[in-house]
Formats: C-alpha cells, sequence, structure tokens
C-alpha cells in the first residue's frame, strides 16, 4: 500500500541528485536511438546528420546567446 509511493519518491529523489547535464545527455541520446530504431529505413541519414550531445547543447548556448545579445 505504502511501497508504491515510497519507490516514486526514491526515483524523484535520486533523479534530482544527479547532474542535470548527464540527463539531458542520456535522455538526446536515448532519443536518437529509439528514431533509429523505429525509423530503420532513415538510420543511414541519422548518422550522417546526428550530431552528440555536447556539439548540440554548444550550438544551442551560442544560439541562445546571440538571441539575448539582439
Amino acid at each position: 500500500m505504502y511501497l508504491k509511493p515510497i519507490i516514486i519518491l526514491c526515483v524523484v529523489g535520486l533523479t534530482a541528485c544527479t547532474h542535470t547535464g548527464s540527463i539531458y545527455n542520456n535522455l538526446y541520446d536515448g532519443l536518437s536511438l529509439r528514431e533509429a530504431l523505429v525509423h530503420p529505413s532513415a538510420e543511414a541519414k541519422l548518422s550522417e546528420q546526428s550530431i552528440g550531445y555536447h556539439r548540440y547543447a554548444y550550438e544551442r548556448d551560442k544560439l541562445l546567446h546571440r538571441n539575448d545579445n539582439k
């Protein structure tokens, strides 16, 4: 009866304690992998076009800072 709320609190607590960058990195990689598995015909296109999370984060930050300066 009380086990489900305790498990949920533990998962939320452990998630909050991890580094948020690694969460976004894992999420980005997981979604990229899922896209390749769901659409295997587009896998070749994705491998040529896909970039790593660190490169994505760098480009995103660069664009955000450029928009802030305008």
